[in-house]
């Protein structure tokens, strides 16, 4: 057997890569309480199977984080958090990537200062067989508190009003600044 006659076969295999999937999280860097509605999105943006979304929050001073809203396999998203569930709407489904996302909206007027805080998503996808797990970079959301639009009222009690009596209860007096 000559040198060039001698075959060699070099087994490998081909295994898919655990190719990491990037999350897209749309949230408002401040929003003006009372006057615009807020919409926090969450979706993906690699082609993979998403089993689960969910949209977390920790409130501004606090240190934890707790599940918002979710949307998982076979149901439709379900509001997690009791204060927000009256004030919120969620829609969304999972599935191929371009199809999944979730929705959370709250109208201008259900908008509240518990709305303050820290936004991230996670989302839970397949690739082959491996199942992982990709969360969003964290985004504060401020809320500016406009000025009330009602006129100031200054109330005064009887021990604050020079000469008065004390048979008198209380003394309102409505000032416009």
């Amino acid at each position: 057997m000559t040198m060039w006659e001698l075959l060699v076969f070099l087994p490998f295999v081909i295994t898919p890569g655990n190719a990491q999937t990037q999350v897209e999280l749309s949230v408002p860097s401040s929003l003006s309480l009372g006057k615009a509605p807020l919409t926090i999105s969450c979706r993906s943006l690699k082609t993979s199977v998403i089993n689960r979304i969910q949209i977390e929050r920790k409130p501004a001073t606090g240190s934890v984080y707790s599940t918002l809203v979710y949307v998982g396999e076979g149901f439709a998203p379900i509001v997690r958090n009791d204060e927000l569930r009256p004030r919120a709407v969620a829609t969304g489904r999972v599935g191929v990537s371009k199809e999944a996302s979730l929705e959370l909206n709250l109208s201008k007027d259900r908008v509240n200062c518990n709305d303050w805080g820290y936004y991230k998503c996670k989302i839970t996808y397949t690739v082959g067989n491996l199942s992982s797990t990709a969360t969003s970079a964290s985004v504060l959301m401020d809320l500016v508190v406009p000025p009330s639009s009602a006129d100031p009222l200054l109330l005064l009690s009887p021990s604050n009003v020079p000469n008065a009596t004390p048979p008198v209860i209380g003394i309102f007096f409505y000032m416009k600044f």
